[in-house]
Formats: structure tokens, C-alpha cells, sequence
């Protein structure tokens, strides 16, 4: 059974230095989820990892652009909200762009993720952190907390 990993970091190289580390213990790139404010580092990751852009933006269609439309209103965000990788596609699917306060909250809880954490990470990403979420098995959950802990997560 997969178990879902999220990191919360701050310093893009921190992140690229997980994404290489876990590239290099055989995780494909494509597997490894972004959710932030940060689009052009989102971008630049998805086109490294050979994924789709990420859904972003007011003037997205996308679902994530219509949570934008949503926080823009509650002066939360001063910048778009992106995500990308399949957990990050799962969460829109589970209700990011609601017309939710807390939709990306909302969206973490269908990911089975505790109301209190959800909500702990939407504030994250509203201080501009990013989330790398990622699914592994049971047997690599230390080695990926380890990884977490050694690049710097804020939550390790």
C-alpha cells in the first residue's frame, strides 16, 4: 500500500536537491508532486521530470486557476497557485478550485490527508513554501523521511 510522503520546503535548490536524491534511490521524476506559488520553478521541474506544465493561474481554465480566482478575492495570494505531478493532479481532481475558502485544504483532505495537516500545509503554501508530495511504499517511508530531513524540509 502506498503511503504519501509531504515534504513542506522553502529554498528551490533544496527541492531540486531532493527531486536528484530521490532520482538517484530509482524514483521516477514524473511520480514526485509540486504544489506552491513559485510557477517558473514548477515550469522548469515539470520540463526536467518530462511532465506536463502545471495548471496555474487566473487565467488558467484549469481548476487551479479558478482557486486563484477564489483567494485573489480573500487577498491571499498575490501570485498563482500551481501544481504538478499525478498526487498534485489528484488533489484538483478532489476539489482544488472549489469555491471553498480552504479548497486546497479540502483538496489534501481527499488525499487522506488530516484536516489539521491540510490546513497546516495550505498556510504553508499561502508563505510561499512549496509541498513535494510523493507516494511510496511502506518499506521506503525512512528512507524518503531521511532524504526530507538531510534537504532541508521545514517539517522533517
Amino acid at each position: 500500500m502506498a503511503i504519501l510522503m509531504v515534504g513542506i520546503y522553502e529554498a528551490e535548490a533544496d527541492v531540486y536537491q531532493l527531486v536528484k536524491k530521490l532520482e538517484e534511490l530509482g524514483f521516477n521524476t514524473k511520480e514526485i508532486s509540486l504544489i506552491g506559488r513559485r510557477v517558473e520553478m514548477l515550469e522548469d521541474l515539470s520540463e526536467l521530470a518530462g511532465t506536463q506544465n502545471p495548471d496555474t493561474g487566473m487565467a488558467s481554465s484549469g481548476l487551479l486557476g479558478s482557486l486563484r480566482m477564489v483567494l485573489s478575492g480573500f487577498d491571499v495570494l498575490t501570485e498563482p497557485i500551481a501544481a504538478v505531478g499525478p498526487v498534485a493532479e489528484r488533489a484538483a481532481g478532489a476539489g482544488i478550485g472549489s469555491k471553498e475558502p480552504d479548497s486546497l485544504a479540502i483538496a489534501l483532505r481527499g488525499l487522506g490527508i488530516p484536516e489539521e495537516d491540510a490546513k497546516s500545509y495550505e498556510r504553508q503554501v499561502e508563505a510561499d513554501r512549496m509541498l513535494l508530495l510523493l507516494e511510496c511504499d511502506k518499506d521506503q517511508q525512512e528512507q524518503v523521511a531521511d532524504l526530507f530531513k538531510e534537504t532541508g524540509a521545514l517539517n522533517a
